[in-house]
């Protein structure tokens, strides 16, 4: 049996993207469809969508982009929380709707890891995504401020010898 392994450097990094927005946007559509979505679960995964759209247009700037990550892992905990308390009760078209919302839950670890590594891309970082890709979305850059505090580079102090 052989195993297809799609490399994400084949693509542009919009390209992913583009297909992230368009399977969070469909999901997310039907998932609004049945009476047992709150309008909190609307509310959250549009400010998702639209800090997508935002990263795809501004190609070039991180933020948007760990906005659009920030957003979605928050999401991941209110989608376990709305998916939990709001179970339909009734049949047919509700269910539908919220297993399609479970589905959209399932993905969102997945989008966040392939945003990630674009998000890393964009920073010139050729180690993946790691936490330190969210250092420059508050104003500072945590690799600078090693360098900054490093004997040899002349910023800090070095600890003095005893």
């Amino acid at each position: 049996m052989n195993i297809i392994i799609i490399s994400m450097d084949r693509f542009k990094p919009t390209t992913l993207l583009k297909l992230v927005f368009a399977v969070h946007f469909v999901l997310i559509s039907w998932g609004v469809q049945g009476y047992w979505s709150p309008d909190s679960y609307l509310f959250y995964n549009l400010f998702f969508l639209f800090a997508l759209i935002w990263s795809i247009y501004e190609k070039e700037k991180e933020e948007p982009l760990q906005i659009a990550i920030l957003i979605n892992v928050c999401a991941i905990l209110m989608d376990v929380i709305v998916i939990f308390f709001y179970f339909p009760l009734i049949g047919g078209w509700s269910v539908l709707s919220y297993s399609l919302a479970i589905l959209n839950l399932v993905f969102r670890p997945l989008t966040t890891i392939v945003m990630g590594k674009n998000c890393a891309n964009r920073m010139g970082l050729s180690g993946g995504f790691y936490p330190a890709t969210f250092g420059t979305i508050f104003g500072f850059d945590l690799t600078q401020r090693q360098d900054a505090m490093s004997p040899a580079v002349g910023g800090g102090q070095g600890v003095p010898r005893v």
